[in-house]
């Protein structure tokens, strides 16, 4: 769901690669992408996460791209299952290592997503 300056997305069920590439590619083409400043990612609700690293580390170069037209997008992940939290810092990892700007961090909580985001610079 868009917001005003940023995107909240909700997984529920299994969730697989098509998923997240799907998701990557409904998101790009949204004319609202370019002036993004946040995302929330909510994993809470998933019941198996059918995603390998290497598409962790595809989703960090796709977005490496992106943060050289927009550099400052915050992303909140929340969540609180192992697999998940393990490629979360699969894809933090790619994406520094990329040259990648974007500030990643994990929540368990909305309201701790949305507190930390409220702290970036507008």
């Amino acid at each position: 769901m868009w917001e005003d300056g940023g995107l909240v997305r909700r997984y529920f069920g299994e969730v697989t690669e098509d998923d997240v590439i799907a998701s990557n590619r409904e998101v790009r083409k949204n004319p609202m992408f370019s002036e993004i400043r946040y995302r929330i990612s909510d994993y809470r609700d998933i019941t198996n996460l059918a995603v390998s690293d290497g598409l962790a580390q595809w989703v960090a170069a796709i977005n490496q791209e992106s943060s050289e037209d927009n550099p400052e997008v915050w992303d909140a992940v929340i969540a609180s299952d192992a697999r998940v939290k393990g490629l979360i810092h699969v894809y933090r990892i790619s994406h520094e290592v990329l040259g990648g700007s974007w500030k990643t961090s994990i929540f368990t909580t909305v309201d701790e997503a949305r507190d930390w985001i409220s702290e970036r610079p507008h």
